[in-house]
């Protein structure tokens, strides 16, 4: 038998590393950089189409959720008007009390649909 020849899975004989099959660290890392990338630049694209006014969206669940925050805070109720979607300020005014509570609805913004609990004042999407 000759020294040095030894068979190893996935080498070839010789042992002494050259021709490895696999990627080596540097490679990999590189691969998930790019994929990283990618997902970054491709995901609000994504996102933005699927909500069905995406901003206005996120404006009118931060407004409900701030003004139940401050309802409790404040031990009063605060009223809701002006939501995007409605047609004038009075209509359909949501209210939030000091107890967490509110007076219950939703809220369209296109397709989308936000329903506040009447019991707990929670802010939901409607899939």
């Amino acid at each position: 038998m000759m020294r040095g020849l030894r068979s190893v899975p996935g080498r070839i004989l010789g042992g002494s590393g050259v021709g490895c099959a696999g990627f080596t660290l540097v490679e990999l890392l590189v691969a998930l950089a790019v994929l990283a990338l990618v997902v970054w630049l491709v995901l609000p694209i994504a996102g933005s189409g699927r909500h069905g006014g995406g901003h206005a969206l996120g404006e009118a669940v931060a407004q409900l959720r701030q003004a139940r925050a401050t309802a409790k805070r404040e031990a009063r109720a605060i009223e809701v008007t002006g939501l995007p979607g409605r047609d004038s300020p009075r209509q359909g005014a949501i209210v939030f009390y000091a107890d967490g509570s509110s007076s219950g609805g939703e809220v369209s913004i296109g397709a989308a649909v936000l329903r506040v609990d009447r019991l707990s004042g929670r802010v939901s999407r409607v899939e």
